[in-house]
């Protein structure tokens, strides 16, 4: 460890000490740039980058933050309060698990260990704006001693101890020449509760202070293990196992989460792909430093010899590794530098220099020049489409990216016995009065029971933990199927002639059994033609049918679905070449006569409803971003339901500003699918529910104040103008990106995916939140659903947070109807990890982003799923 930085040492200077900044931004350990020097060494040495004393890391002063006045007192993570006293949030349906464990590990306080919360104001004399965050710390480390254990975030101090009444006086601290002088304020503020927002930022701090005693590098936003790296040098490629760690307030007290991950790190440097671009387009061509910039800009790539991840931003061809940059100690080459800072000798020095940006949190830091890089030091990390195209290489990778359940509980487990075996991390945790479980927090989860599907003929199938119900459309008819498919046309290339009519013949031996009629002579035509077919056909077809090449673009399908969707109004289905003579043409075939019937407005099967939900509409709400041919703008769509079985759907789609998540446009979407709903049942809805999909934890009370509110405004509106009661509102947002996982273990047999069906509410729930009355809301809970089968690899859980409920029908009922709405999406027969209502939208919502320009299809498709 003698050769690594000090471990409160931050990650901008970290990054300062790992490349050159341009202009006049000089790279040693405590180097400055030029015109920021301090001209007194004293000061220039007591202004280091120390956040913590008694632990490392932290954070400055958020932008914008006033020096020398009380910042707003640390908050708790954005949440909106939960239920009120006395709600028991926990269902009862299902039976009981044997055993069920989660990737948390129980942080324990020490008996009476408890922290302090102080502000922390600076006077300079003379007056100076000078005053920043390292100057702040530096201050207050002079009395580290007296103070004891604490860590500074901005102007604000925690401490695991009361501070004595002579430190709460001012104290002067003045550099040798006694020019200028400052008198540093310490005031308390209030104690804090452990489960309270300064505490938990405080224990992440620490958390990053256990990384770095392990000697795991930091890469983006999550530690990786160097020393465990996997060579394939087969696939030029290499796998760094890291995790991601965080310590979070839970229904069971203070737990640290701990998830596995990997960073794939491709051995091939920049310059080398700069190299095979040059070779085949030639240096002098127009189009080779556009390539380049293809190849690379806005790829995270890693520099190994520090190691730190960088996005790049742009490449300068008119600089190169001999060109010079400005120091404390001078100028000195590109090249010069990295030989002198790190051993690494240039063999290309002509070769332009890739520019990153700071990161937000480094510019915060004051680092706002951007940061040059060497191509021949760089390597790409992560995969791109070219590499999860190539079968081989993926399924080489699975074995190692796909761990089972078994594997990632000991991976977890390896990780918290170095922990707790560190002499350095468990002294650091003494000093905070804290400790760790040293086994998985164990849960107490229950299984739903199994599902019932519905088919024509009112024949019900019970699904069993497979959760897979494909081969009952051998022998079981479709529930509402769209009894012929008459007029149609099939688009196909001259070459795959010869294989349509056995596909035709297929799709009419599947149909025939499940209710679908096909009509055995389309129109054959091919792609340009798909204008004249329609044109020709104008008002006759319900569906066109185009066989795309084996290795289509996104262009092909981009204007085949804009013609048929926008610009036509008839639903269409994509079929790839290469399955024209696939052994398992049958099943293929199933499956795509399924969707094709769901497309024209058929329902293959559906679920046992209950009564009290039968005049009940079901939103589901996702955005996609980074719309093609909205010039990078976001894209949101919205589905509701309108049959009392809820498999229909009316569909709407809106064009949001660049990267916006939390839209204004919600609720007028939302009132747009009321009215439509009117329109079909003449009957306001009396039960709204609403799945709302991609929003972070920190997004929940924008959600609520921008989007919540909206929608029920319009609700008293619309509701108010049919002289109608108003519905109950049930409003959960949905999130499958978590790093929360639950494993099931037999008696006496090893850990496995929990089965569909697995609920969790409590233990690593969120706790009851009664601090907030600014908003008055409907009682609110949360839970963990498993839904859906992994088939490789260890299952994901669906994390449900019920932000608003009005529906009277309890935590229980909500937990089964969400399970059940997991069934009907019309793609896949098998249960999906979110609500079909919800995963409707997001494919509507990939749909529009990236083949229809990121606007509506044809209102002739309003009420039909096209997007399927």
């Amino acid at each position: 460890m003698s050769d690594q930085p000090p471990p409160y040492r931050g990650r901008a200077r970290a990054r300062a000490r790992a490349a050159p900044l341009q202009p006049l931004r000089a790279l040693g350990d405590g180097d400055m740039p030029a015109s920021e020097v301090q001209p007194n060494p004293i000061l220039e040495a007591m202004f280091g980058d120390l956040d913590v004393q008694g632990g490392s890391g932290g954070q400055g002063i958020p932008r914008g933050s006033p020096r020398g006045s009380p910042r707003a007192e640390y908050a708790d993570p954005d949440y909106i309060p939960s239920r009120p006293k006395g709600f028991d949030k926990k269902g009862t349906s299902g039976k009981p698990m044997y055993r069920t464990v989660s990737n948390y590990y129980g942080l324990s306080l020490a008996k009476g260990n408890g922290m302090m919360l102080y502000n922390v104001t600076v006077a300079v004399d003379p007056p100076s704006d000078e005053m920043d965050d390292k100057k702040l710390r530096a201050l207050v480390r002079t009395k580290k001693e007296e103070i004891g254990s604490y860590i500074i975030t901005g102007n604000q101090l925690v401490t695991t101890r009361p501070l004595s009444d002579e430190m709460l006086q001012p104290f002067v601290v003045s550099p040798v020449d006694g020019h200028p002088t400052y008198t540093v304020t310490i005031s308390y503020l209030r104690d804090v509760h452990a489960h309270e927002g300064c505490v938990i930022h405080f224990y992440n701090v620490v958390v990053k202070m256990i990384q770095k005693h392990l000697n795991h590098c930091q890469l983006g936003r999550h530690y990786y293990n160097p020393e465990g790296r996997i060579e394939l040098k087969t696939l030029k490629l290499e796998l760094w196992p890291g995790f991601m760690n965080s310590i979070r307030s839970q229904d069971g007290g203070l737990m640290m989460n701990v998830e596995c991950c990997w960073k794939v790190l491709i051995n091939q440097n920049i310059f080398e792909k700069f190299d095979e671009i040059r070779k085949q387009v030639g240096q002098d061509d127009p189009s080779y430093q556009e390539n380049c910039a293809k190849a690379i800009v806005g790829k995270m790539v890693v520099t190994p010899y520090n190691p730190h991840a960088y996005k790049i931003d742009r490449i300068d061809f008119n600089a190169n590794c001999n060109s010079e940059f400005e120091t404390r100690n001078g100028r000195i080459s590109y090249a010069n530098y990295f030989m002198n800072k790190y051993q690494q000798k240039i063999l290309q020095p002509n070769q332009p220099m890739l520019v990153a940006r700071p990161s937000r949190r480094d510019q915060r830091r004051g680092m706002l020049d951007d940061i040059y890089l060497v191509p021949e030091l760089c390597y790409p990390c992560g995969l791109n489409d070219q590499l999860r195209a190539n079968f081989s290489l993926m399924k080489a990778l699975s074995g190692h990216l796909h761990m089972n359940a078994t594997q990632r509980v000991q991976t977890m487990q390896n990780f918290m016995d170095k922990v707790h075996a560190s002499p350095e991390i468990q002294k650091e945790l003494k000093a905070w009065g804290a400790s760790f479980q040293k086994t998985p927090i164990q849960v107490n989860a229950r299984q739903l029971p199994y599902q019932k599907i519905l088919f024509g003929n009112k024949v019900v199938t019970t699904l069993d933990d497979k959760v897979d119900w494909t081969n009952s459309f051998r022998t079981q008819r479709m529930l509402s199927p769209i009894p012929t498919l008459q007029n149609w046309a099939i688009v196909v290339p001259v070459r795959n002639f010869t294989g349509v009519d056995n596909l035709i013949s297929t799709m009419k031996r599947v149909a025939g059994p499940i209710g679908y009629n096909i009509n055995p002579k389309p129109i054959n035509e091919y792609t340009k033609a798909v204008g004249k077919v329609i044109q020709a056909n104008k008002g006759k077809l319900d569906m066109i049918f185009i066989i795309l090449p084996n290795l289509p673009n996104l262009d092909t399908y981009s204007a085949v679905k804009i013609l048929c969707s926008v610009g036509h109004g008839i639903p269409s289905q994509c079929f790839l070449a290469k399955n024209l003579n696939s052994k398992g043409l049958m099943s293929i075939c199933t499956k795509l006569v399924i969707q094709m019937n769901a497309k024209g407005g058929g329902e293959p099967w559906g679920m046992g409803m209950p009564d009290a939900l039968k005049n009940t509409m079901v939103l589901g709400y996702d955005v996609h971003h980074g719309a093609v041919g909205t010039r990078g703008d976001s894209v949101a769509a919205m589905t509701a339901t309108f049959s009392p079985s809820v498999g229909r759907c009316y569909s709407k789609v809106e064009k949001l500003s660049s990267r916006e998540e939390v839209a204004t446009k919600v609720a007028d979407m939302f009132d747009d699918c009321l009215r439509k709903y009117f329109k079909k049942n003449q009957v306001l809805p009396e039960r709204i529910m609403m799945y709302r999909d991609g929003v972070g934890e920190g997004q929940l009370r924008e959600v609520y104040e921008k989007e919540l509110e909206g929608i029920k405004a319009n609700i008293a509106l619309r509701y108010k103008h049919k002289s109608t009661d108003l519905p109950k509102l049930t409003y959960i947002v949905v999130n499958k990106r978590i790093n929360t996982r639950f494993y099931a273990q037999g008696r006496g047999d090893p850990y496995m995916n929990p089965p569909p069906g697995t609920v969790v509410d409590d233990t690593v729930t969120r706790p009851e939140r009664q601090s907030c009355s600014v908003l008055k809301v409907k009682p609110g809970y949360d839970f963990f659903l498993v839904s859906s089968v992994a088939r490789q690899g260890c299952v994901s859980p669906t994390y449900y947070n019920v932000l608003y409920d009005e529906s009277e029908l309890g935590p229980n009922k909500i937990q089964l109807f969400t399970y059940k709405l997991c069934h009907l999406y019309f793609n896949w027969t098998g249960g999906v990890a979110v609500p079909a209502p919800c995963q409707n939208a997001h494919k509507l919502a990939f749909l529009a982003g990236t083949a229809l320009g990121g606007g509506n299809a044809h209102s002739e498709l309003d009420y039909l799923m096209h997007f399927l």
